[in-house]
């Protein structure tokens, strides 16, 4: 059996792992950027550590020796979804939509999602055999314009002088 520590073992025989300051990969000036880079070009695990934060979708830091915007780039030409810097996106989910991938499952993803977000948007309630429809947007023009809170009340079929 293969155990995680085994499998994360390639992350010990990195560069960075001996090296003094382990901020550099996350700084923010172009000098530190570009020696973190430097350190990560003669790296014998770079592809590895590339592969894994491309699967990861990180979105900070110098990992496998490019920006994040470089792996950006990386992941849309191997078909990825974009890191976000939001969060960790889930395949399959509005997440993964957001972050630009295209692919059925998250394209269904987002249609389960946007279908729900409009039924809450426009709820009714059943009342003494009544539907009340009640707005939570504004909706139609002119005259026939209904607000925000209004109530939808079917009319009244008896009674009505003519």
């Amino acid at each position: 059996m293969t155990s995680l520590r085994h499998l994360e073992a390639w992350k010990l025989r990195g560069r960075c792992a001996t090296y003094p300051d382990p901020e550099l990969w996350f700084a923010e000036h172009p000098a530190g950027v570009a020696e973190a880079k430097s350190v990560c070009a003669g790296c014998l695990v770079r592809d590895v550590c590339l592969d894994d934060a491309l699967a990861r979708g990180e979105a900070h830091g110098v990992l496998g020796g490019l920006t994040p915007a470089e792996r950006r780039a990386a992941a849309a030409g191997r078909g990825l979804p974009r890191p976000s810097i939001h969060g960790a996106t889930q395949h399959g989910q509005r997440s993964g939509y957001v972050a630009g991938c295209r692919c059925p499952d998250c394209r269904r993803g987002n249609s389960v999602y946007m279908a729900g977000w409009r039924a809450e948007r426009r709820w009714s309630v059943t009342t003494g055999g009544l539907l009340i429809a009640v707005l939570d947007h504004r909706t139609g023009r002119g005259r026939t314009t209904a607000w925000p809170g209004q109530l939808y009340l079917p009319l009244p079929t008896e009674g009505i002088a003519s």
